[in-house]
């Protein structure tokens, strides 16, 4: 990769204040989701955080001195089957909340520094993907890659829109973006019948006027600024749709989503 991506915990005071470093312009700042990608009830949140990772009860290595979750009411997660880890596993001799750790090693840890270490960890991978497949990446290529194919959770987090930043981190759609660079369709007026056909479609600036545009995607992201006219149709055939800011339908027009 040519130049480099640093990467900060929100921290975990849950409030929207800006907190350094990870409010530093160049730093991509890490918020907490839990397992049904809903705001951890610590992470700090706000328009400045980047993107969002799992956060919640994560199984790590410990040092002996450091408190683990069991204090905190939650639903134990499955343990592993030892038949998939081996009797001398950590997980062999568990048998409840409070004995998730052998010899002091293991335990479920919550913060934003648990979430931080899962977008470095996906950073890195599309980084050796990328490398595998020819490609060389700069680091804003990887920062465009991780936030751009994030999952949206703002319908999830009712009075958070926009402040747990692109979305959860998404490993699968971050490789996949690699292969699959957006392709923009800006700054248009579309008055005839077009079919745009391309891997990743963007749309941005676009105002589709008594005509139907139609979209032939993998991905498609409406960005921003895209109306959609009395009397015209906007036709997405794609898997993966997002919708980000400033997209109006008017009284007339038709928005069709086609999963393939």
């Amino acid at each position: 990769m040519n130049g480099g991506l640093t990467i900060f915990a929100a921290l975990n005071e849950n409030c929207s204040l800006p907190w350094y470093p990870a409010y530093y312009s160049g730093a991509m700042a890490v918020a907490a989701t839990d397992n049904n990608d809903q705001r951890a009830e610590f992470t700090n949140y706000g328009y400045w955080i980047d993107i969002s990772a799992p956060g919640r009860h994560v199984f790590s290595t410990r040092s002996s001195t450091y408190e683990d979750d069991t204090t905190i009411v939650i639903p134990p997660p499955v343990i592993p089957s030892t038949e998939l880890y081996g009797t001398n596993s950590p997980y062999s001799n568990s048998s409840g909340p409070n004995e998730r750790h052998q010899d002091n090693s293991y335990a479920y840890m919550s913060g934003t520094s648990m979430s931080a270490p899962h977008v470095s960890g996906v950073a890195a991978l599309v980084i050796s993907f990328a490398h595998r497949n020819g490609i060389t990446l700069s680091n804003t290529d990887v920062w465009n890659i991780l936030v751009n194919s994030a999952e949206c959770i703002d319908h999830l987090n009712p009075g958070y829109e926009g402040k747990l930043g692109s979305g959860r981190l998404n490993a699968y759609y971050a490789l996949d973006y690699v292969l699959c660079q957006p392709k923009y369709f800006e700054n248009q007026t579309v008055q005839s019948d077009k079919t745009i056909n391309y891997c990743h479609t963007v749309l941005r600036n676009v105002v589709v006027s008594g005509a139907t545009l139609i979209i032939n995607s993998d991905k498609a992201v409406i960005e921003d600024n895209v109306t959609v006219q009395d009397g015209a149709k906007l036709i997405i055939n794609a898997d993966n749709v997002r919708i980000d800011k400033n997209f109006e339908t008017e009284l007339g027009s038709k928005l069709v989503i086609n999963p393939n």
